[in-house]
Formats: structure tokens, C-alpha cells, sequence
């Protein structure tokens, strides 16, 4: 037996299979968005535990090789081998533990009854070379000291700060004892600022998210400079703002984890936390992640399952409009409903345009993958032309590390844009090289050195500049547009090895792209909004090198800070999408004056009708050649609404004449009530199809 199907009945039953595949389309493209988020959360993960390792074996091996170092000088003393008075200068030589965050060593002299001598030497380490201290004062009582080389010979003291220096500093204390005795005859000291654990941490990790805390619960260093200026402790629970970090150093205490652990705190669902105990220094290095700050952390976004997702739901939502007008067909207002129906529609296409248009913001579409983001990517980038200047034995690759800060920036055009700012670069003393910056892609270029100061181990240099540069923006989302402001830095000498690299311990780390490193907060670019910022490499054309002889020479790159931004939502929807939606809807209303009855107020020509679409479409070709002059780029995404609007403005006088001619009975059927009808409704939808495209 046969079962057939009235029409009303085949329509509810294609709508019906409509509404079922779109909601598997909806579900499968919801399962790819959670598999690439959940695989991406997983590498972002991996890469911060791979950081927190480099970075705590970095700290580890640097403090142990100072420990070591200081504890085989104290032995020495303590056999005779070495006189106290000639340990400055043997420090002094030491490359081990002389570098530019060392401050000075001391020894402190005790009597046998632990009492402090009058007699005090102290050695610091200035230009001059080393400069003998008597009596010198310290913040930390020093009857303190020798209460703690009692329980701890050897001791890394936590950050304390130093009114003679004025400066945070760490100290190392290693006991030397009488000859043949067991009785302490002094201590030797060594102060080291801050900046050396600031540094270690900014090169990889990043300060932003890491902690470290002592074997005695106190903290070395803190993302939060509160707890070190508080001199916090987890062992007292009032300097306690997070309960994650005592958990762990609990957690710790139990169970020493001397490779990364992670997840170890309870009742915390909000939180990813990785840590280590370092093995030659007494200290747990830890880095905590909200659910947010992983997530800032992932720098790609699935464009096409999202497009996927959002394009299903409203294909649900229009097929339940749809089925609900096949339920009510025989109603007497039916014409009612019909309307109703085409605004529901509309209105759903309106809704997911103007949500594709909002999330495009938080949407990447630039590779980011050769961002620098930690020393071990620099090293890795550079290792290819390290490698080559030993080839060629043309000497090494001198690095300069460089920080730059953008204090304004000033569209002139679609495409030049005006940048003022400043760069800091440290040169090391031993390169004795001539410096000097430019720039790659810019004209009209200003550069003032306002600043040349000298340290024991660098030459800090800061420059000011005013630039005009031309940036190659695409604009296929205009005007939901993404863009990189690129600013290409290199040597003002081109056959030099030099070459910049970014300065770590000024942003305390790179590793977040989202926190806009090197990039004045209170900067205001209408019309934008900045998104990010990193630093890459190019390819150096500005290089004046021999590209036939090229045997004593290496074509190094040049130095890249990138900007990312974004267009403003309000300002593109004000500015360029409203127009095109007004000339919309007068063209609909001048589809609503076709009427075949007479009407006092209103009087349908198709003369009038063609004079007013003529001028509609002199007013859209205008618009559209304007914005063509002022930009060069392939079709962009509000052309696909200019070419529509051609379209429109076509098919309303084509209608006006068919209507005209009563010929047709679909057309005149209700007085043109079927493309009244689906006017608005298809119109949104084809937008929305050509949005959901535009940004897959």
C-alpha cells in the first residue's frame, strides 16, 4: 500500500529533514570546535611545562654553578690556601659568577664567640674596578647572619631590599672555619641583584605567570611584587591571597617533584599549575593558569567550524519558522502570519550577521608561528646563521638585545600610517662595534639618540623616532578588518654581524602575544583596537651584501615588531555598514508602492519606479567606486553587499514592468505579495551565507 502525501505534508517532511541535518551539522561542527580547542589547550600545556623546565635548569645550573663556585673559595680559606684579601680580585676574574647582576662579595669575620669583628672587608664591583669598603652597612642585621649559618652553612637568603644600593638584592653565604677546626672563622658573602632571577624567568616562561618560593615557604620572586616587598610566607596564613600556592608547596613537602608536575591542587577547577624542585638550589619554581589565560595563550581559532556551528543553528532555528507556518496554513490570517514568518527569518539571519561580526574580533587569521616568544625560538632562529658565520669563519653573531615601545600611531591613508616611539638596546662592551638603527620599510624617518649610558658590562642606548611606513594591510574582511603593523629594524651598517634580537627581561617575557608588549597603554588608533604584539624575523633586503661573492659574509635578518589590530566593530557598522542597510530599505519600500489599486496617497509607475531605482544605483556605484579608490585589495567582503545591492536594484524595475503587464499570475498573485514576502528574508540570507564564507 502506497502512502501518499498531500503538498502541505511533503513540505513539513523536507523541513522536518532540514531541521535533522542541521542539527548534526551543528553537533559535528560543536565536536571539531572542542577537538581543536582541547588538542590546542593540550600543546599550549606542554609548550608552558617544556618552558618551565628550560627556565627552572637555567636558574638551577646558574645558582649552582655560583653556590658551588663561592663554597670551593670558603673551603680554600678555611684551608689556608687562599687569603681572605685576595678573594675580591678572584672574583672579580671569575666568569662563573662575575656578570652584570653580581653587585660585590664580602666576608665577615667572626671572634670565637661568634662576635662580629670590628674589622670588616667588603669588595664591589664598579667601573673602576674594585673598590675596598670598610664597616659597610646592610639592611639585614648582621647578628642575624650568624644565626642562620648555625642551622644553614650554606644559605640563599630571599630578596631583601638594600638602602646603600637602593635595590632589591639576593645574597649567598658560605661559612669557612679556623684551620684544622670545626669553629666558624667568617662568612663569605655575595649580593647579587633581583634582575638575575627576573632575567632567567623572562627569557622563557615569562614573569606574568611564575612564582618561586624557598624550602622555607617564603617567597625568591613572585609575579605579584607585593609578596616580595611584604617579604610574604605561606607559612603565615594572613600574607596568604591564594590558597593554590600553599597547596602546592604542601603537595611539595610530601612529595618532592623534581621533574614538571602539574594539576595538583584541590577543589581548583579554574586553575592549571605546574611546578619543580630545583636539586642545587633549595628553591620550587611554579607557574599557575586560569582558564582565560591558557586559553589567551592558543593562537589559531577553528574559522570554519565555528562558521560551520553558527550557519547550523540558525538553519535550525529558520526550519522550526518554517514548520510552524506549514502548521498554521489554513488560518484565516494567514497573510499575517506569512509576514511574521519573513520577519522571524530575517531577523535570525540579522542575529547570526551581527554575531559572526562580533566574534571575527577574537578570530585569527595571520600565522603567528614565527613569533619569538622565548629565548629557546630565538636561539633556535638564529642557530641556522650562527652556524654559518663558523662556516665561513667570519667571526660570531654579535646580538644586541633591543626593546621597542610605540607611543602613537597615525593612519595618513588605507595604507600609510605615521609611527613615533622609542627603542632601548643594550650593546655588550666586548663587541666594540659602532651602533646605530634603521629602518627597513619607512620614509620620512626621524631617529634621535636622546640617551648613551654606560655600565660595567653594556652600553644602553635609547632612541626616539618619528617614521612614516607603508604597510601592506588586507582588507578582504573589510571593514571587519584584521591587520599587522610591521616595523622592520636593522643594523645602520650592513656588512656589521650584528644582529638585534628582543630584549626579554624589559617585557618580563613574550610569551603571551595577547598582552600587547612594547605598546603604549594609553595609545588610542580610531577605529581600531590593538590585538597583540610580538616580535619576528624577515629577510633583510636593506643589507648591502654581495650576492655572487658571497663567501665572507652571511645576509642576517632584521628585527620585526609587529602590531596586531583589528577594526572597531561600532565604528565599521556605523560607518559602513548602516549605508548600504538604509538604501535597502527604501528600495523595499519602494517595492511595497506596487499595488494594482488606486490609492489617494500612494500611485504606483513603472516610470517612477525605474527613475527611483536609477538614482539608487548611482548613489551605490558612487559609494562603491569611492571605496575602490581608496582601496586596492581583492574583492572584499562589503563588495559581496555592493554586488547584491546591483542586483536589487535591477530586479525591482524588471518586477514593476512584469506586474505592469499582467501576464504573469505568480507575480500578480496578492498584488506582488511573493516578492514582497521574500524581500527581506532572502536578502539577510544571502548576506549571512556570504558572511558565514567570508570568515571560514
Amino acid at each position: 500500500m502506497k502512502i501518499k502525501f498531500t503538498t502541505k505534508q511533503s513540505f513539513l517532511l523536507l523541513i522536518i529533514i532540514a531541521f535533522i541535518l542541521s542539527l548534526s551539522c551543528a553537533f559535528y561542527a560543536n565536536h571539531l570546535i572542542n577537538t581543536f580547542n582541547d588538542k590546542n589547550l593540550i600543546d599550549v600545556k606542554e609548550q608552558q611545562a617544556n618552558l618551565l623546565n628550560i627556565t627552572s635548569n637555567s636558574i638551577d645550573n646558574k645558582f649552582g654553578n655560583i653556590a658551588k663556585r663561592i663554597n670551593d673559595y670558603s673551603s680554600q680559606i678555611s684551608d689556608g690556601v687562599l687569603k681572605p684579601e685576595k678573594l675580591g680580585t678572584i672574583i672579580y676574574k671569575d666568569e662563573v659568577i662575575n656578570d652584570n647582576n653580581v653587585l660585590g662579595a664580602g666576608i665577615v669575620f667572626f671572634d670565637p664567640q661568634h662576635k662580629i669583628k670590628s674589622q670588616r672587608l667588603y669588595w664591589q664591583f664598579q667601573n673602576s674596578g674594585i673598590v675596598n669598603l670598610h664597616n659597610r652597612k646592610s639592611v639585614k642585621p648582621e647578628h642575624k647572619l650568624i644565626e642562620i649559618i648555625k642551622n644553614e652553612p650554606h644559605h640563599w637568603s630571599r630578596p631583601y631590599y638594600d638602602d646603600v644600593l637602593k635595590q632589591y638584592i639576593v645574597s649567598y653565604t658560605s661559612v669557612f672555619y679556623y684551620p684544622n677546626s670545626t669553629q666558624v672563622a667568617g662568612v663569605v658573602v655575595l649580593d647579587m641583584d633581583l634582575d638575575i632571577i627576573i632575567n632567567l624567568i623572562a627569557r622563557n616562561i615569562g614573569e606574568k605567570f611564575t612564582s618561586i618560593v624557598n624550602n622555607h615557604d617564603k617567597y625568591v620572586y613572585s609575579n605579584d611584587t607585593n609578596r616580595i616587598v611584604a617579604r610574604s610566607s605561606l607559612a603565615n596564613p594572613s600574607n596568604i591571597s591564594n590558597s593554590v600556592d600553599q597547596q602546592i608547596m604542601e603537595y611539595n613537602h610530601k612529595q618532592t617533584c623534581y621533574q614538571v608536575c602539574h594539576n595538583v591542587v584541590k577543589g581548583e577547577t579554574n586553575n592549571y599549575v605546574i611546578y619543580k624542585q630545583m636539586i642545587n638550589v633549595p628553591w620550587l619554581i611554579f607557574a599557575k593558569y586560569s582558564n582565560d589565560e591558557l586559553k589567551s595563550l592558543i593562537r589559531s581559532t577553528p574559522n570554519s567550524a565555528i562558521m560551520l556551528w553558527v550557519g547550523s543553528l540558525a538553519s535550525c532555528a529558520i526550519c522550526l519558522v518554517l514548520i510552524v507556518l506549514s502548521l498554521m496554513v489554513h488560518r484565516r490570517n494567514f497573510l499575517k502570519v506569512l509576514w511574521t514568518g519573513a520577519a522571524s527569518i530575517s531577523i535570525i539571519c540579522l542575529i547570526g550577521t551581527i554575531y559572526v561580526w562580533n566574534i571575527s574580533r577574537n578570530l585569527y587569521f595571520i600565522n603567528y608561528s614565527n613569533a619569538i616568544t622565548s629565548n629557546v625560538k630565538l636561539q633556535k632562529l638564529l642557530k641556522p646563521y650562527q652556524d654559518e658565520t663558523k662556516l665561513k669563519n667570519i667571526g660570531d653573531v654579535l646580538e644586541v638585545p633591543t626593546a621597542v615601545l610605540i607611543d602613537s600611531v597615525e593612519f595618513l591613508n588605507a595604507y600609510n600610517l605615521q609611527l613615533t616611539g622609542t627603542i632601548m638596546q643594550n650593546y655588550p662592551k666586548e663587541y666594540n662595534v659602532t651602533d646605530g638603527i634603521k629602518f627597513n620599510n619607512s620614509f620620512d624617518t626621524k631617529i634621535t639618540k636622546v640617551s648613551d649610558i654606560s655600565s660595567p658590562f653594556y652600553r644602553t642606548i635609547i632612541w626616539t623616532f618619528q617614521t612614516k611606513i607603508r604597510e601592506n594591510f588586507d582588507y578582504k574582511h573589510y571593514p571587519f578588518n584584521h591587520g599587522k603593523i610591521w616595523l622592520s629594524i636593522s643594523p645602520f651598517r650592513s656588512g656589521s654581524n650584528l644582529i638585534f634580537t628582543p630584549n626579554f627581561a624589559y617585557y618580563n617575557g613574550l610569551s603571551d602575544i595577547s598582552a600587547n608588549y612594547g605598546v603604549n597603554p594609553d595609545i588610542i588608533i580610531p577605529g581600531w583596537q590593538i590585538h597583540g604584539s610580538y616580535f619576528s624575523y624577515s629577510n633583510d633586503k636593506s643589507r648591502m651584501v654581495d650576492e655572487i661573492d658571497s663567501y665572507d659574509n652571511v645576509r642576517l635578518p632584521s628585527l620585526v615588531f609587529n602590531v596586531l589590530i583589528n577594526s572597531s566593530i561600532s565604528d565599521a557598522i556605523i560607518t559602513t555598514i548602516i549605508p548600504p542597510i538604509i538604501i535597502i530599505l527604501i528600495l523595499f519600500v519602494l517595492l511595497l508602492t506596487i499595488n494594482k489599486y488606486r490609492n489617494r496617497f500612494i500611485e504606483f509607475k513603472v516610470s517612477g519606479i525605474i527613475s527611483s531605482c536609477g538614482g539608487m544605483l548611482f548613489t551605490i556605484v558612487f559609494t562603491h567606486v569611492s571605496l575602490r579608490n581608496k582601496l586596492t585589495s581583492e574583492i572584499m567582503y562589503i563588495e559581496y553587499i555592493y554586488l547584491l545591492m546591483y542586483v536589487i536594484v535591477l530586479l525591482i524595475p524588471v518586477n514593476a514592468f512584469l506586474f505592469a503587464s499582467n501576464k504573469y499570475k505568480h507575480i500578480n498573485y496578492g498584488n506582488n505579495i511573493f516578492f514582497k514576502l521574500l524581500f527581506i528574508p532572502l536578502l539577510t540570507s544571502l548576506v549571512f551565507i556570504m558572511t558565514l564564507f567570508s570568515f571560514s
